[in-house]
Protein backbone atom coordinates (compact mmCIF):
# COMPACT_ATOMS: atom_id res chain seq x y z
CA UNK A 1 0.00 0.00 0.00
CA UNK A 2 1.17 3.58 -0.62
CA UNK A 3 2.33 5.79 2.22
CA UNK A 4 0.41 8.58 3.94
CA UNK A 5 1.51 11.53 6.03
CA UNK A 6 -0.94 12.31 8.83
CA UNK A 7 -0.72 15.82 10.28
CA UNK A 8 -2.53 16.61 13.52
CA UNK A 9 -2.80 20.28 14.52
CA UNK A 10 -4.27 21.05 17.93
CA UNK A 11 -3.80 23.23 21.03
CA UNK A 12 -0.72 22.30 23.04
CA UNK A 13 -2.86 21.72 26.15
CA UNK A 14 -4.40 18.70 24.39
CA UNK A 15 -1.15 17.35 22.97
CA UNK A 16 -0.54 14.79 25.72
CA UNK A 17 -3.70 12.88 24.85
CA UNK A 18 -2.64 12.55 21.21
CA UNK A 19 0.87 11.55 22.27
CA UNK A 20 -0.65 8.79 24.44
CA UNK A 21 -2.59 7.43 21.43
CA UNK A 22 0.61 7.44 19.36
CA UNK A 23 2.43 5.52 22.09
CA UNK A 24 -0.45 3.07 22.60
CA UNK A 25 -0.66 2.31 18.89
CA UNK A 26 3.07 1.75 18.66
CA UNK A 27 3.52 4.21 15.79
CA UNK A 28 7.24 4.25 15.07
CA UNK A 29 7.53 7.07 12.56
CA UNK A 30 6.15 10.13 14.34
CA UNK A 31 7.46 13.49 15.44
CA UNK A 32 6.02 16.67 16.95
CA UNK A 33 6.54 20.40 16.57
CA UNK A 34 5.58 21.80 19.96
CA UNK A 35 4.71 25.47 20.22
CA UNK A 36 3.47 27.58 23.08
CA UNK A 37 -0.12 27.50 21.86
CA UNK A 38 -0.21 24.92 19.06
CA UNK A 39 1.36 21.50 18.55
CA UNK A 40 1.70 19.75 15.21
CA UNK A 41 2.11 15.97 15.15
CA UNK A 42 3.28 14.25 11.97
CA UNK A 43 2.86 10.50 11.51
CA UNK A 44 4.08 8.31 8.68
CA UNK A 45 1.86 5.30 7.99
CA UNK A 46 0.70 2.93 5.30
CA UNK A 47 -2.59 3.80 3.58
CA UNK A 48 -4.39 0.82 5.12
CA UNK A 49 -3.36 1.93 8.63
CA UNK A 50 -4.82 5.42 8.37
CA UNK A 51 -8.41 4.60 9.29
CA UNK A 52 -7.51 2.94 12.59
CA UNK A 53 -5.22 5.81 13.55
CA UNK A 54 -7.74 8.49 12.59
CA UNK A 55 -10.59 6.74 14.42
CA UNK A 56 -8.48 6.63 17.60
CA UNK A 57 -7.57 10.34 17.43
CA UNK A 58 -10.87 11.82 16.27
CA UNK A 59 -12.56 11.74 19.73
CA UNK A 60 -9.74 13.95 21.02
CA UNK A 61 -10.06 16.38 18.14
CA UNK A 62 -13.81 16.74 18.68
CA UNK A 63 -13.14 18.18 22.13
CA UNK A 64 -11.33 21.17 20.62
CA UNK A 65 -12.64 23.81 18.22
CA UNK A 66 -9.15 24.56 16.97
CA UNK A 67 -8.02 21.04 16.04
CA UNK A 68 -7.53 19.66 12.54
CA UNK A 69 -6.34 16.41 11.01
CA UNK A 70 -4.93 16.14 7.49
CA UNK A 71 -4.09 13.02 5.49
CA UNK A 72 -1.63 13.64 2.67
CA UNK A 73 -0.51 11.17 -0.01
CA UNK A 74 3.21 10.50 -0.30
CA UNK A 75 4.68 10.04 -3.76
CA UNK A 76 7.98 8.59 -2.53
CA UNK A 77 10.05 8.27 0.61
CA UNK A 78 13.38 6.84 1.69
CA UNK A 79 14.15 4.57 3.36
CA UNK A 80 11.15 2.39 2.61
CA UNK A 81 8.83 1.36 5.41
CA UNK A 82 9.66 -2.32 5.76
CA UNK A 83 7.90 -4.64 8.17
CA UNK A 84 10.41 -4.07 10.94
CA UNK A 85 10.30 -0.27 10.78
CA UNK A 86 6.85 0.63 9.46
CA UNK A 87 4.21 2.31 11.57
CA UNK A 88 2.21 -0.48 13.18
CA UNK A 89 -1.37 -0.23 14.36
CA UNK A 90 -1.99 -2.30 17.52
CA UNK A 91 -0.80 -5.90 17.35
CA UNK A 92 -3.72 -7.35 15.42
CA UNK A 93 -3.39 -8.02 11.70
CA UNK A 94 -4.97 -5.75 9.16
CA UNK A 95 -8.45 -6.81 8.16
CA UNK A 96 -8.54 -5.15 4.75
CA UNK A 97 -6.14 -3.84 2.19
CA UNK A 98 -7.71 -0.48 1.35
CA UNK A 99 -7.48 3.25 1.86
CA UNK A 100 -9.31 4.91 4.73
CA UNK A 101 -13.02 5.61 4.78
CA UNK A 102 -12.39 9.36 4.87
CA UNK A 103 -10.11 9.31 1.83
CA UNK A 104 -12.62 7.25 -0.15
CA UNK A 105 -15.41 9.60 0.90
CA UNK A 106 -13.49 12.66 -0.32
CA UNK A 107 -12.79 10.94 -3.64
CA UNK A 108 -16.43 10.01 -4.27
CA UNK A 109 -18.11 13.02 -2.67
CA UNK A 110 -16.93 15.18 -5.57
CA UNK A 111 -18.33 12.70 -8.11
CA UNK A 112 -21.81 13.07 -6.61
CA UNK A 113 -22.02 16.73 -7.65
CA UNK A 114 -23.89 17.69 -10.81
CA UNK A 115 -21.29 20.16 -12.03
CA UNK A 116 -21.12 21.96 -15.36
CA UNK A 117 -18.09 19.82 -16.22
CA UNK A 118 -20.07 16.63 -15.56
CA UNK A 119 -22.86 17.80 -17.84
CA UNK A 120 -20.45 18.93 -20.55
CA UNK A 121 -18.55 15.63 -20.55
CA UNK A 122 -21.79 13.64 -20.56
CA UNK A 123 -23.12 15.59 -23.56
CA UNK A 124 -19.85 15.35 -25.47
CA UNK A 125 -19.39 11.64 -24.81
CA UNK A 126 -23.01 11.01 -25.82
CA UNK A 127 -22.57 12.86 -29.11
CA UNK A 128 -19.38 10.97 -29.90
CA UNK A 129 -21.04 7.67 -28.96
CA UNK A 130 -24.03 8.43 -31.18
CA UNK A 131 -21.75 9.14 -34.14
CA UNK A 132 -19.75 5.97 -33.47
CA UNK A 133 -22.91 3.88 -33.27
CA UNK A 134 -24.29 5.35 -36.49
CA UNK A 135 -21.00 4.48 -38.22
CA UNK A 136 -20.69 1.07 -36.49
CA UNK A 137 -17.22 2.12 -35.37
CA UNK A 138 -15.93 0.40 -32.17
CA UNK A 139 -12.94 2.78 -32.04
CA UNK A 140 -15.13 5.89 -31.95
CA UNK A 141 -17.47 4.33 -29.38
CA UNK A 142 -14.57 3.44 -27.06
CA UNK A 143 -13.21 6.95 -27.56
CA UNK A 144 -16.51 8.30 -26.29
CA UNK A 145 -16.28 6.08 -23.23
CA UNK A 146 -12.91 7.53 -22.27
CA UNK A 147 -14.55 10.89 -21.56
CA UNK A 148 -17.86 9.62 -20.15
CA UNK A 149 -18.06 10.47 -16.40
CA UNK A 150 -20.43 7.67 -15.36
CA UNK A 151 -18.35 5.68 -12.87
CA UNK A 152 -18.32 8.31 -10.12
CA UNK A 153 -22.05 8.80 -9.44
CA UNK A 154 -22.74 5.07 -9.35
CA UNK A 155 -19.90 4.40 -6.91
CA UNK A 156 -20.90 7.45 -4.84
CA UNK A 157 -24.38 5.99 -4.44
CA UNK A 158 -22.91 2.64 -3.37
CA UNK A 159 -20.63 4.30 -0.81
CA UNK A 160 -23.48 6.43 0.53
CA UNK A 161 -25.46 3.25 1.13
CA UNK A 162 -22.56 1.54 2.89
CA UNK A 163 -22.10 4.58 5.17
CA UNK A 164 -25.80 5.30 5.66
CA UNK A 165 -25.19 8.83 4.37
CA UNK A 166 -28.59 10.06 3.18
CA UNK A 167 -27.39 13.40 1.87
CA UNK A 168 -24.65 11.84 -0.25
CA UNK A 169 -27.10 9.22 -1.52
CA UNK A 170 -29.60 11.88 -2.62
CA UNK A 171 -26.91 13.88 -4.44
CA UNK A 172 -25.48 10.76 -6.10
CA UNK A 173 -28.93 9.57 -7.17
CA UNK A 174 -29.74 13.01 -8.54
CA UNK A 175 -26.48 13.09 -10.51
CA UNK A 176 -27.10 9.59 -11.86
CA UNK A 177 -30.60 10.52 -13.01
CA UNK A 178 -29.41 13.76 -14.59
CA UNK A 179 -26.51 11.99 -16.31
CA UNK A 180 -28.68 9.25 -17.82
CA UNK A 181 -31.42 11.74 -18.75
CA UNK A 182 -28.88 13.99 -20.44
CA UNK A 183 -27.48 11.06 -22.44
CA UNK A 184 -31.00 9.98 -23.40
CA UNK A 185 -31.86 13.50 -24.55
CA UNK A 186 -28.75 13.64 -26.71
CA UNK A 187 -29.72 10.24 -28.10
CA UNK A 188 -33.20 11.46 -29.03
CA UNK A 189 -31.77 14.43 -30.93
CA UNK A 190 -29.08 12.28 -32.53
CA UNK A 191 -31.71 9.82 -33.71
CA UNK A 192 -33.21 12.58 -35.84
CA UNK A 193 -29.85 13.25 -37.47
CA UNK A 194 -28.04 9.90 -37.80
CA UNK A 195 -29.95 6.72 -38.72
CA UNK A 196 -28.92 3.42 -37.17
CA UNK A 197 -28.41 0.21 -39.13
CA UNK A 198 -30.20 -2.53 -37.15
CA UNK A 199 -27.95 -5.17 -38.72
CA UNK A 200 -24.72 -3.47 -37.58
CA UNK A 201 -22.74 -5.49 -35.05
CA UNK A 202 -22.46 -2.61 -32.54
CA UNK A 203 -26.25 -2.24 -32.57
CA UNK A 204 -27.16 -5.92 -32.52
CA UNK A 205 -24.87 -6.58 -29.54
CA UNK A 206 -26.67 -3.90 -27.50
CA UNK A 207 -30.29 -4.54 -28.38
CA UNK A 208 -30.39 -8.06 -26.95
CA UNK A 209 -29.39 -9.36 -23.54
CA UNK A 210 -28.16 -12.62 -22.11
CA UNK A 211 -26.97 -13.81 -18.72
CA UNK A 212 -23.43 -12.99 -19.85
CA UNK A 213 -24.27 -9.29 -19.73
CA UNK A 214 -25.37 -9.69 -16.11
CA UNK A 215 -22.08 -11.33 -15.16
CA UNK A 216 -20.15 -8.65 -17.04
CA UNK A 217 -21.97 -5.82 -15.27
CA UNK A 218 -21.42 -7.41 -11.85
CA UNK A 219 -17.73 -7.91 -12.57
CA UNK A 220 -17.41 -4.30 -13.74
CA UNK A 221 -19.07 -2.98 -10.59
CA UNK A 222 -16.80 -5.06 -8.36
CA UNK A 223 -13.72 -3.91 -10.29
CA UNK A 224 -14.76 -0.28 -9.99
CA UNK A 225 -15.37 -0.48 -6.25
CA UNK A 226 -12.11 -2.38 -5.63
CA UNK A 227 -10.09 0.08 -7.70
CA UNK A 228 -11.48 3.01 -5.74
CA UNK A 229 -11.13 1.32 -2.34
CA UNK A 230 -7.41 0.68 -2.79
CA UNK A 231 -6.74 4.15 -4.16
CA UNK A 232 -5.48 3.11 -7.59
CA UNK A 233 -6.37 4.87 -10.82
CA UNK A 234 -9.90 4.06 -11.95
CA UNK A 235 -9.77 5.48 -15.48
CA UNK A 236 -9.81 2.07 -17.15
CA UNK A 237 -12.64 0.89 -14.91
CA UNK A 238 -14.50 4.11 -15.72
CA UNK A 239 -14.23 3.25 -19.40
CA UNK A 240 -15.60 -0.24 -18.67
CA UNK A 241 -18.58 1.25 -16.82
CA UNK A 242 -19.23 3.72 -19.61
CA UNK A 243 -19.02 0.98 -22.24
CA UNK A 244 -21.59 -1.02 -20.29
CA UNK A 245 -24.02 1.83 -19.56
CA UNK A 246 -23.88 4.71 -22.06
CA UNK A 247 -24.24 2.98 -25.48
CA UNK A 248 -27.49 1.15 -24.57
CA UNK A 249 -29.05 4.43 -23.41
CA UNK A 250 -27.98 6.22 -26.59
CA UNK A 251 -29.15 3.36 -28.82
CA UNK A 252 -32.53 3.10 -27.07
CA UNK A 253 -33.18 6.83 -27.49
CA UNK A 254 -32.12 6.88 -31.15
CA UNK A 255 -34.20 3.81 -32.00
CA UNK A 256 -37.29 5.19 -30.26
CA UNK A 257 -37.14 8.28 -32.45
CA UNK A 258 -36.66 6.11 -35.53
CA UNK A 259 -39.64 3.90 -34.68
CA UNK A 260 -37.78 0.68 -33.83
CA UNK A 261 -39.59 0.13 -30.54
CA UNK A 262 -38.76 -3.56 -30.03
CA UNK A 263 -35.02 -3.04 -30.44
CA UNK A 264 -35.19 0.07 -28.26
CA UNK A 265 -36.78 -1.93 -25.45
CA UNK A 266 -33.96 -4.46 -25.76
CA UNK A 267 -31.39 -1.70 -25.34
CA UNK A 268 -33.27 -0.27 -22.35
CA UNK A 269 -33.25 -3.71 -20.71
CA UNK A 270 -29.49 -3.88 -21.15
CA UNK A 271 -29.12 -0.41 -19.60
CA UNK A 272 -31.30 -1.49 -16.66
CA UNK A 273 -29.17 -4.61 -16.17
CA UNK A 274 -26.05 -2.50 -15.94
CA UNK A 275 -27.49 0.06 -13.52
CA UNK A 276 -28.77 -2.66 -11.17
CA UNK A 277 -25.62 -4.80 -11.30
CA UNK A 278 -23.18 -1.89 -10.94
CA UNK A 279 -24.88 -0.61 -7.81
CA UNK A 280 -25.41 -4.03 -6.24
CA UNK A 281 -21.79 -5.01 -6.88
CA UNK A 282 -20.51 -1.70 -5.51
CA UNK A 283 -22.53 -1.94 -2.29
CA UNK A 284 -21.51 -5.55 -1.66
CA UNK A 285 -17.84 -4.79 -2.33
CA UNK A 286 -17.73 -1.80 0.01
CA UNK A 287 -19.57 -3.81 2.67
CA UNK A 288 -17.20 -6.77 2.42
CA UNK A 289 -14.20 -4.40 2.51
CA UNK A 290 -15.40 -3.25 5.93
CA UNK A 291 -16.26 0.32 4.95
CA UNK A 292 -18.59 1.68 7.62
CA UNK A 293 -18.94 4.71 9.94
CA UNK A 294 -16.66 4.98 12.96
CA UNK A 295 -19.36 5.30 15.64
CA UNK A 296 -21.58 2.43 16.70
CA UNK A 297 -24.89 4.26 16.25
CA UNK A 298 -23.95 5.39 12.74
CA UNK A 299 -22.70 1.89 11.99
CA UNK A 300 -26.05 0.41 13.00
CA UNK A 301 -27.90 2.86 10.76
CA UNK A 302 -25.52 2.11 7.91
CA UNK A 303 -25.98 -1.63 8.40
CA UNK A 304 -29.76 -1.24 8.14
CA UNK A 305 -29.51 0.92 5.02
CA UNK A 306 -27.05 -1.49 3.42
CA UNK A 307 -29.24 -4.52 4.07
CA UNK A 308 -32.31 -2.71 2.77
CA UNK A 309 -30.48 -1.56 -0.37
CA UNK A 310 -29.08 -5.06 -1.01
CA UNK A 311 -32.58 -6.54 -0.76
CA UNK A 312 -33.98 -3.90 -3.12
CA UNK A 313 -31.20 -4.29 -5.70
CA UNK A 314 -31.39 -8.10 -5.53
CA UNK A 315 -35.14 -7.85 -6.08
CA UNK A 316 -34.55 -5.65 -9.12
CA UNK A 317 -31.87 -8.07 -10.32
CA UNK A 318 -34.34 -10.95 -10.14
CA UNK A 319 -36.78 -8.90 -12.21
CA UNK A 320 -34.23 -8.14 -14.93
CA UNK A 321 -33.09 -11.78 -14.96
CA UNK A 322 -36.70 -12.80 -15.53
CA UNK A 323 -37.03 -10.24 -18.33
CA UNK A 324 -33.83 -11.53 -19.94
CA UNK A 325 -35.14 -15.10 -19.77
CA UNK A 326 -38.46 -14.05 -21.30
CA UNK A 327 -36.76 -12.07 -24.07
CA UNK A 328 -34.55 -15.05 -24.93
CA UNK A 329 -37.57 -17.35 -25.15
CA UNK A 330 -39.37 -15.05 -27.58
CA UNK A 331 -39.12 -16.13 -31.25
Amino acid sequence: MPGRLIEIILPTVDADRVRKVIDDKGITWSWAEVGELTTVFKLLAQADEVEIIVDAIQPILKLSNDAMLLVLPIEAYAPRLDEDRQASVDTKPKTSNRISRDELYEDLNEFANTSSMFLAMTILSSIVAAIGLSRNSPAVIIGAMVIAPLLGPNMSLALATALGDTRLAIRALKTNIIGVSTAASVGLISGLIWPLDLSATEIVSRTSSSFGEIVLALATGIAGALALSVGVGSSLVGVMVAVALLPPVIIASMLLVQGSTTEAMGALLLAAINVVCLNLAGILTFYLKGIKPNTWWEAERAKRSTRTAIVVWIGLLIIVIALVAISNMSP
